[in-house]
């Protein structure tokens, strides 16, 4: 299927409903952390994540890779956990890797990151948490049942 650019909340909802495979770029050790337990939630709905943090070789118990360059895999969606300005140069990596889409997180935006990713014909989200999305259409789906 495809979707616009900057897929709705809708689309994303129809490209979510299947397990896919991401990337967590600033995977994080720290349980509060978003970049923690955004991607332990993502797994436990089935979908496959592929951690990325130089500093430990693991996290939870998932392998994990130094940088965006040993990514071989295909990948679904990258979420960049950095700050907006910092995105544009993972993003300039991610574009020469198989990644069908560029998102940032809850309070993230870049312009420049958007222009890479979309220039480089990639979906691109930003300032939303799929871990929230995803818990809205769940109560969506527990409200509407008998």
């Amino acid at each position: 299927m495809e979707f616009s650019a900057e897929p709705t909340k809708e689309e994303i909802k129809v490209f979510l409903s299947e397990p896919r495979t991401f990337a967590i770029y600033g995977a994080s050790t720290q349980p509060e952390k978003a970049g923690y337990f955004v991607p332990r939630f993502l797994q436990k709905r089935g979908h496959s994540i592929i951690l990325i943090n130089p500093f430990v070789d693991e996290i939870g118990g998932t392998p994990t890779l130094s940088t965006l360059e040993e990514l071989e895999e295909e990948v679904d969606i990258l979420i960049i956990y950095r700050k907006g300005p910092a995105t544009a140069k993972v993003a300039e990596v991610a574009i020469t890797k198989s990644i069908k889409w560029i998102w940032l997180p809850k309070g993230v935006m870049s312009e420049t990151t958007k222009q890479i990713a979309l220039n480089a014909g990639k979906y691109f989200t930003q300032n939303l948490c799929p871990k929230e999305l995803i818990e809205d259409w769940e109560k969506e789906i527990n409200v509407s049942q008998p």
